[in-house]
């Protein structure tokens, strides 16, 4: 029976031959491994997409980033949206309700334009130049986890992981 690294292995290597580059096995093998520690299935999609999409082989972390998703432009520009409302509806003096109304997230992104009562106090400030501002800081806070989901993947990561043995890849050659 074919282990998941094996299968990761020969997608990586159909993937080499489809978009014409000469990747050396130990690079893929290499590759193969430190992917196995995902979902497999999700890897081989990942690397299916790449074949349909892609001019010049991958690193794992542009593969990995197609598996664990990536914060996207709507995603912000929403959150952006429910900060400028939250704006008008419940002004300076009512942070909290505000803070429950746009989520943690959007919380950040806040935080990071200076604090609630910044931005709702910023008289010369452009509605346009200020969504976009808080739009790009939605994608920051949006890419970093919270504190707990940080410490939770931690632990689960350090559950999971399988340290990369680089000297069998060596003795391959």
């Amino acid at each position: 029976m074919e282990n998941n690294t094996d299968k990761i292995f020969q997608k990586l290597v159909l993937l080499a031959i489809t978009l014409g580059t000469d990747e050396s096995e130990l690079r893929l093998k290499a590759m193969a491994k430190i992917l196995s520690s995902y979902d497999t299935e999700r890897i081989l999609m990942a690397i299916d997409e790449i074949a349909l999409k892609n001019i010049f082989f991958p690193r794992p972390v542009e593969i990995i980033q197609l598996v664990e998703g990536s914060p996207d432009k709507d995603d912000a520009n929403l959150l952006a949206g429910r900060i400028i409302e939250a704006i008008s509806r419940f002004g300076w003096p009512n942070e909290s309700e505000a803070r429950k109304y746009v989520g943690e997230e959007a919380w950040d992104a806040i935080l990071m334009a200076g604090g609630w009562v910044t931005i709702c106090t910023n008289e010369n400030c452009n509605v346009e130049s200020l969504r976009a501002q808080l739009r790009d800081l939605a994608k920051v806070s949006m890419k970093k986890p919270s504190l707990e989901k940080k410490e939770a993947l931690r632990l689960e990561k350090r559950q999971d992981l399988k340290p990369v043995n680089y000297n069998e890849f060596l003795e391959l050659n």
